[in-house]
């Protein structure tokens, strides 16, 4: 099933969960409804909103991605609690006390599952981790200065062309001391 858009369409929407099916139980934070979830506009299926990516069976262009980036950099601030809870790629394991993360963590790592190849390798957690002091968050003080990094490092990207960033795996947070949780 693929899904086309117009650049100037908001290509995401944010639906709301307020039920919990059956289905949904191993998915969700430890916690009660409403949760969010960052969709692609033109898909209304159930199978939609648990397919990892939203776009997962899509092929976008280089200037597609360009632009959906450019949208999720619009979730900045969004502090609403994502329907999906924390889950951890590969064999990186999690025990903290997180068990959810917002919209806004969830837009950076949308980001990262378009412009990185192998995006679980780069951000195996939905986790910002401070690398100096070990602290790790899903929102506050981390979480702005990462969306600064990410804005800083998008104006790069689009300087040298999407393409050519992809190529070089330009790293959104190198030099600023967070890195996502491994």
């Amino acid at each position: 099933m693929l899904f086309f858009f117009n650049p100037g369409d908001k290509q995401f929407k944010v639906d709301t969960v307020n039920e919990v099916d059956s289905w949904m139980e191993s998915m969700i934070p430890d916690d009660q409804p409403p949760f969010y979830k960052i969709r692609l506009s033109g898909d209304d299926s159930e199978l939609g909103m648990i397919v990892y990516p939203p776009y997962a069976e899509n092929e976008f262009s280089n200037s597609d991605i360009e632009s959906m980036i450019e949208e999720l950099l619009t979730y900045q601030g969004d502090t609403r609690k994502c329907f999906m809870k924390i889950n951890c790629a590969g064999d990186v394991g999690y025990e903290g006390s997180l068990t959810h993360y917002s919209l806004q963590v969830e837009a950076l790592y949308m980001i990262n599952s378009l412009f990185f190849d192998n995006y679980t390798t780069y951000s195996p957690c939905q986790i910002l981790k401070n690398s100096d002091e070990n602290v790790s968050s899903t929102d506050g003080e981390i979480v702005t200065k990462a969306f600064e990094a990410y804005v800083t490092w998008f104006a790069n990207v689009k300087e040298v062309g999407m393409g050519n960033a992809r190529a070089e795996q330009l790293n959104p947070l190198d030099g600023t001391g967070i890195e996502w949780y491994k």
